[in-house]
């Protein structure tokens, strides 16, 4: 969320079970095994697949699924090609030129717990659908804000009529804020946050596996993000993965915390055709990967890190659009009043460090309680969302909540999650009211009641 009031409300909405061992403290996540987790939260697994993962189901007591809901009502001004969105505790898809959204997850979920989604993301092909999903069903204990990465199939589920679409859990953990996991082709998920960058392998027909790119605990400089150093938001262009690095110099101080940068790796190395031996394949990219054979370099500063009300790090914003670049660098912290300077900036991904600063001008400050994010449009177009929304070509911020970035659907509106309310129950669970609005000027336009979390394919 974007205020403290708010900042529980970051779509506390669906998970695949209590995943008590998953510990994230100040950016860092461990994992436990699956099989402790599927005997605590009373898992039911149905062994490998070919499209890599396992095929989780659950059944918890008190579900969800005790009360089903209508079907979304999307208005007539909603994007006519493939998008998703979260809409009572499920993933729904459009296709395009269909007349409604089709359920494409039907997961039992605790009535009983505080919800956390991650963004939605689609893979190229738009044969797959990532999400995290954190479920917090201790009340006395902090909201964690990472959780297990899932992926939905939807090859067939969204054509065919009663069709299911198998949900796989990666074992690999996602923050939910920014953009923690990215697709490289439909055959890998790559995951950054805390301890390091993990790539988790679909393809692999040895059966589904995670490979490590990048890692805190390493002795070397990651491009001169040194050590105590901890990873933060990804994304994948093409063949080449960019991401945050932060090197934590004050964990556990207020105000400044260390500082960060935004670092390339070339990633055409691990989808090379390694030929059609198996065991050859992953002896190859294991051999390559303890060489450090991935190359990239260090693009630009995103200046200071600071750590929010919950002790989480939090760096620059950032978006990569082909060869354009869009970035924030956060300056001076004031811990008394609660805020950090920064500068939006504008650049290629070539040019090494520059800063067009004429973009988003009334972007100056930010609450340390934020975990602002931007989407950048082709053309150069950019939206940004923090306290509240900012367009470019547009004086004046739109009033709008949101734990995710915005997307665009015109040069000059975008869809958005609108946080309306944030509520506790007396057993201590947070329950978000939300709606996702159509936003330019004025007044954002309702376009999914109760829906959040809208990714275009």
């Amino acid at each position: 969320m974007r205020s403290q009031a708010s900042s529980r409300a970051r779509s506390r909405w669906q998970s695949l079970g209590r995943w008590p061992a998953m510990v994230h403290a100040r950016g860092l996540a461990l994992l436990t095994p699956l099989v402790a987790l599927l005997v605590l939260a009373g898992c039911s697994a149905s062994g490998g697949s070919s499209s890599g993962g396992i095929n989780v189901t659950l059944g918890l007591q008190g579900s969800t699924a005790d009360n089903p809901a209508q079907p979304p009502k999307i208005a007539a001004n909603g994007p006519d090609g493939a998008y998703a969105f979260v809409y009572d505790n499920q993933v729904w898809a459009h296709v395009k030129g269909a007349s409604a959204a089709v359920q494409v997850t039907r997961l039992t979920l605790s009535a009983g717990a505080t919800i956390e989604w991650g963004p939605l993301a689609w893979s190229p092909s738009g044969n797959s659908l990532a999400f995290a999903l954190v479920q917090n069903l201790s009340t006395d204990q902090p909201i964690r804000d990472a959780g297990p990465i899932y992926y939905v199939n939807l090859s067939s589920c969204l054509t065919t009529s009663g069709a299911t679409c198998p949900v796989y859990n990666t074992e690999v953990t996602g923050s939910v804020y920014g953009h923690a996991y990215s697709w490289l082709n439909d055959d890998w998920l790559i995951a950054g946050g805390g301890a390091g960058i993990s790539a988790y392998d679909i393809s692999d027909q040895l059966g589904a596996r995670t490979w490590q790119l990048r890692g805190s605990a390493t002795e070397q400089q990651d491009f001169a993000c040194q050590q105590p150093r901890a990873y933060g938001d990804v994304q994948v262009v093409g063949t080449t993965l960019y991401y945050t690095c932060m090197n934590l110099t004050r964990l556990g101080a207020t105000g400044v915390v260390g500082t960060a940068t935004l670092n390339s790796l070339s990633l055409s190395s691990i989808v090379f055709d390694f030929g059609n031996d198996p065991s050859t394949r992953d002896d190859q990219i294991a051999t390559m990967l303890n060489a450090d054979g991935l190359y990239g370099s260090q693009i630009t500063s995103l200046g200071n890190v600071y750590s929010d009300n919950h002790g989480e790090p939090v760096a620059g914003a950032w978006s990569v659009n082909n060869t354009s670049l869009v970035y924030e660098r956060i300056g001076g912290v004031d811990a008394q009043k609660g805020v950090a300077a920064r500068r939006v900036c504008a650049t290629s991904v070539y040019n090494y460090g520059g800063c067009d600063s004429s973009v988003l001008t009334t972007v100056t400050a930010q609450p340390l309680t934020t975990h602002p994010q931007m989407t950048l449009r082709s053309g150069g177009a950019v939206a940004y969302q923090g306290d509240k929304l900012y367009l470019s070509g547009q004086n004046d911020a739109i009033a709008v909540t949101s734990p995710y970035a915005p997307t665009w659907l015109s040069s000059s509106s975008v869809a958005v999650t609108n946080v309306l309310a944030t509520t506790t129950d007396a057993s201590g669970v947070t329950h978000t009211t939300a709606n996702l609005v159509v936003a330019q000027n004025g007044s954002p336009a309702t376009l999914i009641a109760g829906a959040s979390d809208l990714a275009l394919r």
